[in-house]
C-alpha cells in the first residue's frame, strides 16, 4: 500500500490579497479626509487665537492707560496692527503677521477706550472663515470678548 501525500499550498490567494488591500485603502482614505479637516479646523482656531491675543492685548493696554491713550486693532489682509490713538493709523503700532487665506468679516477697527476698556468702535460679531470652517468672536460695548 502506498501512502498518499497531501500537499497543502502555503500563502495567500489573489482574492485574499485584494480584499486586504481594499481594506487598507479604505482606512487610509478615511484617515486622509479626517486629517485635512483637522488641518483646516486648526488653521481657523490658530487665527482666532492670534486675533484674540491682539484684542486682549489692546484692551489691556487701554485699561492700563499706556501713554494715556486709547488702543485698538486694525485688520489688514496679511496682518493685525495694534495701535495707539483714536483711529488707525495711530502712534506706536505693532504688526502681527496673519494667515491671509482666512477671511475676517467685518474688517473694521476695534478701539478700546482708555481706563475703562469700553469699545469705542467695533462692537459686534466678527467671523473668521476659510470657506469650510469658521469661528466667531463677540465684542460688546463694555469690552467683553467672547469666543
Amino acid at each position: 500500500m502506498q501512502s498518499l501525500k497531501v500537499c497543502r499550498a502555503r500563502g495567500f490567494t489573489l482574492i485574499e490579497v485584494l480584499v486586504v488591500l481594499a481594506l487598507v485603502a479604505f482606512i487610509a482614505g478615511f484617515g486622509l479626509l479626517m486629517g485635512f479637516n483637522s488641518i483646516s479646523r486648526g488653521s481657523v482656531a490658530q487665527e482666532r487665537d492670534l486675533f484674540l491675543t491682539s484684542l486682549l492685548g489692546a484692551r489691556a493696554r487701554a485699561l492700563a492707560n499706556v501713554n494715556e491713550s486709547p488702543h485698538g486693532v486694525h485688520i489688514e489682509d496679511d496682518s493685525f496692527v495694534l495701535f495707539e490713538g483714536n483711529s488707525y493709523p495711530g502712534a506706536n503700532h505693532r504688526i502681527l503677521d496673519r494667515n491671509d487665506a482666512i477671511s475676517i468679516t467685518p474688517d473694521d477697527d476695534i478701539i478700546f477706550e482708555q481706563l475703562s476698556g469700553n469699545v469705542v468702535e467695533g462692537v459686534g460679531t466678527i467671523v473668521l472663515s476659510d470657506g469650510a470652517q469658521s469661528a466667531t468672536i463677540d465684542i460688546n460695548g463694555v469690552g467683553r470678548i467672547e469666543w
